[in-house]
């Protein structure tokens, strides 16, 4: 068996019953998390919000004009 072979075939076993009880708890948990932060607005909603109105306003969205990914291109 080539030395890449071993990697591959534990990558592809079936998961056991302990990796499956993880995965049955802690996926909802997270999507629960991610769904409660999405009916706050976002996490870094206000961030993205203010950087968009100083943009508008003719500022810069950054402290660093030059780098600036935001700003267009003419």
């Amino acid at each position: 068996m080539p030395p890449t072979a071993a990697p591959r075939a534990w990558l592809l076993r079936p998961a056991g019953p302990v990796t499956v009880a993880f995965l049955v708890a802690v996926l909802p948990a997270r999507a629960a998390r991610v769904a409660v932060a999405s009916a706050r607005g976002g996490m870094d909603n206000a961030f993205v919000v203010h950087a968009g109105q100083v943009w508008l306003d003719g500022g810069a969205p950054t402290p660093v004009r030059h780098g600036s990914r935001t700003r267009p291109r003419c």
